[in-house]
């Protein structure tokens, strides 16, 4: 009857109208509901990702040669730790 307890043994049947039938059938995505944070991260993904493009873009304008130093200060203590500079950077492949 309406108003008896639940049968244990129905407990786990799904059961489908019409409507959601077609749904499935027709492999349509029914309107669900997101929460709100949810939609803050696609948001904040989005964000980010342009940020990054941005970051990107300004990347290629940089210069990616040191300047040469010249040649009147190669035995100063800069010039000496330049050259050694240069060298690490070459040993280790850092150069772009």
């Amino acid at each position: 009857m309406a108003n008896d307890l639940p049968i244990d043994d129905l407990k786990s049947v799904d059961i489908f109208d019409s409507d959601d039938a077609k749904i499935y059938l027709t492999k349509e995505k029914e309107a669900t509901y997101s929460p709100p944070i949810i939609s803050f991260f696609e948001k904040l993904v989005s964000v980010v990702k342009k940020i990054g493009n941005e970051l990107d873009n300004e990347k290629s304008f940089l210069i990616k040669k040191l300047p040469v130093l010249d040649q009147r200060y190669m035995d100063t203590t800069i010039g000496k730790f330049m050259a050694q500079f240069l060298l690490n950077i070459m040993k280790h492949n850092l150069l772009i």
